[in-house]
């Protein structure tokens, strides 16, 4: 850092620089295909507790001639042949790496571990004039940039490393703002502020570049995506190959704020405004192509029955046989611009000497985006469609900004963003006071200017159809869209944009989320200067997301139909067949569940960042700071919480509010220690006042410091595989109304962390008895200690120098990853990494002058 003055008393500059390459070990451990499995034999594979896991034939699905439902045969032996193996599932197996662990037991799982070096580089510069205009008048600018540069670890080796799926991440960041200050009079300030601030984030697919034809896909692939990737494969129990975004999204903020400040008597006055300008521009292409391979696909003999014995991702991957897929095309490029703007008015009023009094006033709004080009809609769940001439009362379709009299704007403007607030301090003691508060605030509006906007009609969702009933194969991997690939057409469908597909697009409904903030406090000073406060803080949220990109269906069967089981599944007539050309209903048979759906024209209907959902916050925090004295300095700060909320996946989109469960980022206990400590020992210091400079060079002018963080871990939450049938978006795990908490060091328990015999899979057709998170399991907590000393040397009377040894994470101690927690899955329960980095030791040397 350089500064000093320019023009002495007028004019002043400051030049800082910061620069930080790191490379940290990082490690991984995951579940990849035996030799054995690789050539199609599954004799060997095997659950935790040695049992076979059988593999069904997909093409002997048929009615159970014994009762109700479908059922299916084994492959003999266990082996799928090689003449049933899809081409495409050949040449994507040879990008797996050969196992190289053996796992406990007799289980597969978990079977190839790699370590590798993660970079990370940070670049930081900041530049500010300050010039003193008057004896009343100030103004300073300043510009700062920001460059992160965080890279990911290469696990795979070097001829398959383009499918492990690394993104490299960029943030260039550039910000300005000038600053203009003027004492009007004794009692009033005017403050004006102009900013600017734009992040260009770079998503970069380290996979970019690779043909999907490579794999043997068909160049009709190749053509349709956004940019060449290796395309994406997620296969159940086994760890994912290529896939991800590649994108570029740049977001700018233009800020005009004015201020001014006023004392009258016992009141002090601010009133404010601010102005806002956002925009927001886009370039990202999906994935080239997502494949999902489950076990539905080979489980059995009930097919729709999901069990840890039956099915393997794997085996349904090299039939080619999938559970779902899509090539999404022109995926997101948008300009979207918005504008925001503020009025406040608050009135610090101290009533008497120890008792004041804040009340404020604010008034926020967003108004709604635009986009450049128009390239956007909304979904309107009445509008009339030609469906409800095939099927009558049928209604629901996108309906596009700018056309046929559309306003440019995809929401109604919300106006009424007013937001009151209170405070009160009262100086009860000498050394005791009381403060209390209330706030109504107010947060970002989702009608902002965003890259998420919804684009469908310009974005075009090729569903890969790979089965039309969930357990009969329809479209292999080999050849994924044999009809051909939609194109985009705009607006120009109007409402029969995405017939036979899904939607994400926003709805009218949006308004800006709002919280109630509240806090009470007590602070007391006690003996050798300690500030030892207590307080309780609250907040109430509400109309939050509900979901994100995903997580709840408007499109979901009302789950009164569960009750069919599997007739849901029953192939009947379609009777939209030859009315379009793609997607689920090109066909001349499609599922009763199907047309069962509130608009069987589309398959999801998934209302983007929608909102509606609440939570809860409720903490008491207690905390002594002890100010610097004698050389020490400590702050002690503890906080019992707890955090719900509804959560962004749901396992029936028509009660959200039975997913009310903690919240995942809840952590109920929470303790800091930290501390700096100046040694007595060296020139100015209680020992050692007038030793040489070379003694006190060595053993003079040492600090130490300390921070430990002491934590409960979050909740974590059980998974199923989704066989209710009804199109929902999430499943819960059951469980037989018993805590399988286990106790004991996390070291031991890294193959069974909690008791996996309470939990199972829901019958099909059902839901799980359990909520989002399990209130009685938390994920391994935190006990860390950074250490650290500084030696601190006097070079001249202008010049001193810094010397740091830092230790974070000094014991060592690891943090254990999340469990799996999926109940069908051969690894249920086990944990396979470390969350948190291994001791990291860096030394430092700073000038000062």
């Amino acid at each position: 850092m350089f500064h000093g003055p320019v023009i002495k008393s007028k004019t002043f500059f400051m030049v800082s620089f910061e620069a930080l390459r790191e490379r940290r070990a990082s490690s991984t451990i995951a579940s990849v295909p035996t030799q054995l499995e690789r050539t199609g034999d599954f004799s060997q594979t095997r659950t935790a507790s040695g049992g076979l896991i059988t593999i069904y034939d997909p093409l002997t699905t048929r009615a159970n001639p014994s009762g109700a439902g479908f059922i299916r045969t084994p492959f003999t032996g266990n082996v799928i042949p090689s003449a049933r193996f899809d081409p495409v599932a050949v040449n994507t197996a040879k990008y797996y790496p050969v196992p190289n662990l053996t796992p406990p037991g007799a289980i597969n799982q978990n079977n190839w571990g790699n370590s590798a070096t993660k970079p990370l580089n940070m670049t930081q510069s900041d530049y500010r004039v300050d010039q003193v205009i008057t004896g009343s008048q100030r103004f300073f600018a300043r510009y700062s940039t920001r460059l992160n540069d965080d890279q990911a670890a290469i696990f795979f080796p070097g001829d398959i490393k383009v499918a492990e799926g690394r993104i490299n991440v960029e943030d260039h960041v550039h910000g300005a703002v000038a600053d203009y200050t003027n004492t009007l009079s004794p009692t009033m300030v005017l403050n004006a502020r102009l900013g600017f601030a734009r992040t260009k984030y770079i998503y970069a697919n380290q996979g970019l570049g690779f043909a999907p034809s490579n794999l043997g896909l068909p160049k009709y692939v190749d053509a349709a995506v956004d940019f060449l990737t290796f395309s994406g494969f997620t296969v159940s129990d086994y760890r994912s190959l290529g896939g991800g975004d590649h994108r570029q999204n740049a977001f700018m903020s233009y800020t005009a704020l004015g201020s001014i400040t006023k004392t009258h008597g016992k009141h002090t006055m601010k009133f404010g405004s601010e102005a806002r300008m956002m925009r927001v521009n886009t370039n990202e292409g999906r994935s080239a192509g997502s494949f999902s391979f489950s076990r539905s696909m080979t489980q059995g003999p009930n097919p729709t029955q999901s069990s840890s014995t039956a099915g393997n991702g794997f085996a349904s991957l090299l039939l080619g046989t999938g559970s779902s897929g899509s090539l999404q095309a022109t995926y997101k490029n948008v300009a979207t611009q918005s504008f925001y703007v503020a009025g406040y008015f608050q009135d610090d009023w101290r009533l008497t000497r120890t008792l004041s009094l804040s009340l404020g006033l604010r008034w926020d709004v967003d108004t709604p985006r635009t986009e450049r080009y128009n390239r956007t809609n909304w979904f309107d769940p009445a509008v009339a469609t030609p469906a409800g001439q095939v099927i009558p009362g049928v209604t629901g379709g996108l309906v596009f900004v700018g056309v046929n009299g559309n306003p440019r704007t995809q929401f109604k403007t919300d106006l009424n963003n007013f937001a009151p607030r209170i405070g009160l301090s009262w100086q009860v003691a000498p050394r005791t006071v009381v403060r209390a508060a209330y706030a109504h605030i107010y947060g970002p509006s989702q009608q902002a200017a965003a890259g998420t906007i919804g684009t469908m009609g310009w974005r075009v969702d090729n569903i890969w159809v790979a089965t039309l009933d969930g357990i009969t194969p329809n479209y292999y991997l080999k050849d994924p869209w044999p009809t051909g690939m939609a194109q985009a057409l705009g607006s120009g469908n109007g409402v029969l944009t995405q017939f036979g597909s899904s939607i994400e697009a926003t709805t009218q409904d949006i308004i800006s989320p709002w919280v109630q903030q509240m806090n009470f406090n007590i602070q007391h000073e006690l003996p050798f200067s300690t500030l030892f406060e207590v307080a309780y803080v609250g907040t109430r949220s509400y109309q939050l997301h509900r979901n994100e990109e995903g997580g709840l269906s408007l499109n979901q069967l009302d789950p009164k139909y569960m009750a069919m089981g599997p007739a849901l599944n029953a192939q009947v007539d379609n009777p939209f067949y030859g009315k379009i050309s793609g997607g689920v209903l090109a066909q001349p048979k499609t599922t009763r569940a199907q047309l069962l759906r509130p608009y069987p024209q589309f398959t999801n209907v998934i209302p983007i960042y929608s909102v509606g959902s609440s939570s809860f916050y409720h903490s008491l925090q207690v905390s002594a700071t002890k100010r610097m004295s004698k050389g020490l300095q400590m702050q002690f700060a503890y906080t019992w919480a707890k955090n719900l909320d509804d959560g962004l996946s749901h396992q029936n989109s028509y009660n959200i509010r039975a997913d009310r469960a903690l919240s995942d980022i809840d952590v109920a206990h929470r303790a800091t220690i930290a501390g700096v400590y100046d040694l007595p020992f060296g020139r100015a210091r209680r020992f050692g006042a007038n030793w040489n400079p070379l003694t006190d060079v060595f053993l003079g002018g040492w600090q130490v410091n300390g921070l430990t963080t002491l934590s409960t871990g979050t909740p974590i939450g059980f998974s199923a595989s989704n066989n209710a049938g009804i199109f929902n978006m999430a499943i819960r795990a059951n469980n037989d109304g018993k805590s399988g908490l286990l106790k004991g060091p996390v070291q031991d328990r890294l193959n069974a962390y909690f008791d996996k015999s309470h939990y199972t899979q829901p019958a099909a057709y059902t839901f799980g008895n359990m909520g989002p998170r399990d209130p009685w399991i938390r994920n391994d907590g935190i006990f860390n200690w950074d250490l650290s000393v500084f030696k601190n040397f006097r070079l001249t009377e202008m010049f001193s120098m810094q010397f740091r040894a830092e230790a974070l994470n000094a014991f060592n101690t690891p943090r254990f990853s999340s469990p799996n927690t999926s109940v069908t899955s051969s690894s249920f329960g086990t944990i396979t990494s470390q969350a948190n980095a291994p001791r990291q030791v860096q030394l430092g040397l700073k000038i000062l002058f």
